[in-house]
């Protein structure tokens, strides 16, 4: 068996990592697979026979990763969010395994979502935040003169976009 290091590497989608990051301050590679073993080793007792992790999709310093562990009796599913932070030159982030399906996700996250009042806004920087997601699709809510991608409905903490709202809500 290979060590966990090794097989992330061997296994991480690192075409969509470089496209990701363009930029002259592109983070390591290493830093990515230092936080991912740092992540995964917590969580996996056993040492696995294989590791596939992909970028599902990317927003700024923001990876959304999905994958899984081979365990040969078994497998485990992944699902993340990563942050390249470049002033501390590090990744932070969360992984966890064998989460509940999407749908399965979104239908919980549907009924919770319903006891809120929402109201319709416009997203305006605040503090040192750039952006926030819809708690549902995960598309990205900012300001900008784009009134699809600059509005969205809130219930002063979540967002939502339009979309969603008028879809589920």
């Amino acid at each position: 068996m290979r060590k966990l290091d090794s097989l992330i590497n061997l296994g991480m989608d690192w075409e969509s990592f470089d496209h990701q990051f363009v930029d002259s301050d592109r983070p390591p590679r290493e830093a990515l697979i230092q936080f991912l073993v740092k992540r995964l080793s917590s969580k996996v007792i056993e040492v696995p026979v294989g590791v596939v992790i992909r970028i599902e999709r990317a927003w700024g310093n923001h990876l959304y990763l999905t994958g899984t562990i081979n365990k040969g009796s078994d497998v485990d599913r992944i699902q993340g969010e990563v942050v390249w932070l470049p002033r501390s030159h590090n990744f932070r982030g969360h992984l966890h395994l064998n989460m509940p399906s999407s749908v399965e996700s979104c239908l919980e996250e549907i009924e919770v979502l319903r006891n809120s009042n929402w109201h319709f806004e416009r997203w305006l920087t605040k503090d040192e935040s750039t952006h926030d997601h819809c708690r549902i699709c995960w598309q990205a809510i900012y300001e900008t003169n784009n009134e699809i991608e600059g509005t969205g409905y809130t219930n002063g903490y979540d967002w939502l976009c339009q979309k969603c709202y008028s879809e589920h809500l």
